[in-house]
């Protein structure tokens, strides 16, 4: 069924099951229809329908089918101190039905009335199955914790053209942990679980990648940025089993797909799979999906950062700000083992902090290959000037994705791009590190700054975003000017009002890459000036974030991106413009309801604004919000947390709580909001 990249639909209520292989090669299954017989791989207008009310089905040697049917029959359970009678479905009827006849018809051959049956098989004679070629290594396999193996062939293969596909440069690999067993709205995509991040993997230059995941377990893909911000998720899960390897030739690209045709073997299998085993202290997040969104699925920026469940709240001493968490981490870098150290990166890289920058550089030249990988991941996100030397001399690393990853963070970091054979040996690649070494060599840093200033002004957006990133990174008080202007010349253009009134609410909150309304470009240049701490930009950014804190006529988008600069820039007139925003802000659910949160769910939704203040303050080790927030010594439970949030963001005197230090706000609920630490 090609379903997958329908992102209208909820992709696991199309009620199907019993797959039959049948003697023939068709394979035959329970659909919402009925019963769905076609080809592997073959268009939905070839497949047969036949409706029937069927609970399973099996193939006969013959080419007919076994199925079990139901009934319907009244049922007596108690509700309260009362008895009801209501309507059930039994599948009490055993029937053959043959699928190749003029007039199919559903012959019962056994009934049994007192209780239902399921799975009905043939018990006689039949062809033996085909022998199908070996897809395991039994060394994954083995040990307590087994391992198998996904690759691609092209992730840039896909239907999905109109994703942010000029910015991709890795993918993310995400574990689930089922938290529920509920059966009610089961299949809506990612919701009820807790999301592991397994790490990411740089493309390789045609598109491929391979990775080692844990066997049996829950994974999704998501096509990211040098900075880790996602362009296109998957929705659903894959797995693999103990040893397996699994393939496919490109993301959400249509099922019937045959591999494209080439005499070379994909460059990512040329070398063994990245290791993503989630070891170490991996980030984890609620990973609950509000909404089925859109191409951008900057849903799930959202979660990952604002539902984080151990991004904070993860040190030792109950007083630590964010910053004194970013230190423990980077501590980690040079004093844990190489699980804890890989996690370390990886973590440390959705902080995006330039003070993680030299332990970083540092670990390029680790021993273990996924430790050099995420450094070099992490750099891309956190890098700063000095981070441009260890990255040329990765560029000549024995190991291709260790060097696909360097050329990723230099890319980012300078806007400059040189070519780079990262798969072919160091021999024939040293005419191409050479040649970057001589780009930076010759070009001095206020060439390199000039330049991406002056891509500022470009039509092109995907460009501005680009060179508003590197001088986030590599910039100096000179960009503060040019970013500056561009944010006032740009930040009133807000087509989001009207696009909400044409209807874009819930799972309508989606929009693609080349939408107006896609605000990647603004918040790369709103964040670049919080990079540069450009104090003299703070009343500039108080009056932005006041003319589009609300959500029935600012951005948003924008508003989040302000609260993050400020955080960044963070001198007391910033500290005090972030809590003069915060208690300028709407009710909660307001804002959550805006970026597409089902009113189902509202108790455990996020809202990137409220957020993003509230880390700043922590981050600073802020003792002077005490105007938003009350909290007492007692426990709190989430419905009780939510409802206090509602009432004003916990703004009023709530009984006889005592007031208390606000640097401590946290993630410590993990389903709802931004959390509180009681004390």
């Amino acid at each position: 069924m090609n379903i997958s990249p329908d992102y209208g639909r909820r992709l696991r209520s199309f009620n199907c099951g019993s797959p039959a292989p049948m003697p023939d090669g068709r394979l035959a299954f329970v659909s919402a229809p009925g019963i769905t017989i076609g080809r592997l791989g073959s268009l939905d207008d070839d497949q047969l329908h036949y409706r029937v009310s069927a609970g399973d089905v099996a193939a006969m040697p013959d080419g007919r089918l076994l199925c079990t049917t139901a009934r319907v029959v009244p049922v007596t359970i108690q509700a309260g101190k009362e008895e009801r009678v209501v309507n059930d479905v039994r599948y009490e009827r055993i029937c053959v039905v043959d699928p190749d006849a003029t007039t199919p018809t559903l012959t019962p051959i056994f009934e049994s009335p007192d209780s239902p049956i399921h799975s009905a098989i043939y018990l006689g004679p039949r062809k033996t199955p085909p022998q199908l070629a070996m897809r395991f290594d039994p060394l994954l396999a083995e040990g307590r914790r087994p391992t198998g193996v996904l690759y691609c062939q092209n992730a840039r293969f896909t239907q999905k053209t109109t994703a942010g596909w000029s910015h991709v440069r890795a993918i993310r690999v995400l574990a689930g942990t089922g938290l529920t067993t509920r059966s009610s709205h089961s299949y809506i995509v990612h919701a009820g679980n807790e999301t592991v991040e397994l790490g990411t993997v740089p493309l390789a230059s045609d598109g491929s990648f391979a990775i080692e995941v844990p066997a049996d377990t829950p994974i999704a893909l998501q096509a990211v940025d040098a900075e880790g911000r996602s362009e296109l998720n998957e929705m659903s899960w894959i797995y693999v089993r103990p040893g397996e390897s699994r393939g496919c030739v490109g993301c959400h690209h249509t099922r019937q797909s045959a591999p494209l045709y080439d005499e070379t073997v994909p460059l990512a299998l040329r070398t063994r799979p990245l290791r993503l085993l989630g070891r170490g202290e991996p980030h984890r997040f609620r990973g609950n999906n509000a909404a089925v969104t859109g191409l951008m699925e900057m849903q799930f920026d959202r979660y990952r950062e604002v539902a984080g469940i151990n991004r904070h709240s993860d040190s030792a001493d109950p007083a630590a700000t964010g910053r004194q968490e970013v230190a423990d981490l980077i501590t980690k870098l040079a004093e844990a083992d190489d699980e804890q150290r890989i996690t370390a990166a990886q973590r440390l890289a959705i902080f995006r902090d330039p003070a993680a920058a030299p332990a970083l550089g540092e670990c390029l030249v680790a021993e273990n290959r996924e430790l050099r990988v995420a450094a070099a991941v992490a750099l891309a996100a956190c890098g700063i000037r000095d981070s441009v030397k260890p990255l040329l001399d990765a560029l000549g690393d024995d190991d291709p994705l260790v060097v696909e990853a360097a050329a990723m963070a230099l890319e980012n970091l300078t806007g400059h791009v040189e070519p780079i054979d990262a798969f072919a040996d160091r021999r024939s690649r040293r005419p191409q590190t050479a040649a970057w070494r001589r780009w930076f060599a010759e070009t001095s840093w206020d060439a390199i700054e000039q330049g991406l200033i002056q891509r500022l002004a470009s039509d092109d957006r995907d460009v501005v975003r680009r060179s508003a990133v590197a001088l986030g990174h590599t910039g100096s008080p000179a960009s503060h000017e040019p970013l500056r202007q561009y944010l006032l010349a740009h930040r009133d253009a807000n087509p989001l009002p009207e696009w909400k009134k044409a209807g874009h609410s819930g799972d309508g909150t989606r929009f693609n890459s080349l939408d107006a309304v896609n605000p990647r470009t603004l918040q790369a240049a709103t964040r670049a000036i919080g990079y540069l701490k450009d104090a003299g930009a703070v009343p500039m950014l108080a009056e932005t974030f006041a003319g589009h804190n609300l959500p029935e006529t600012g951005n948003l988008f924008l508003a989040e991106a302000v609260a993050e600069a400020l955080g960044r820039i963070a001198t007391p007139q910033a500290e005090a413009e972030l809590v003069k925003a915060f208690v300028g802000l709407q009710d909660y659910p307001n804002y959550t309801v805006w970026y597409g949160d089902h009113s189902a769910l509202m108790a455990c939704h996020a809202s990137p604004p409220h957020y993003f203040i509230i880390e700043a303050l922590d981050w600073m080790g802020s003792t002077a919000a005490g105007p938003i927030a009350a909290i007492g010594h007692r426990e709190l439970n989430p419905s009780a947390a939510h409802h206090l949030i509602e009432r004003r963001h916990l703004a009023e005197e709530v009984g006889d709580l005592l007031w208390a230090r606000v640097a401590r706000v946290k993630e410590e609920f993990q389903g709802l909001i931004f959390g509180f630490r009681t004390v």
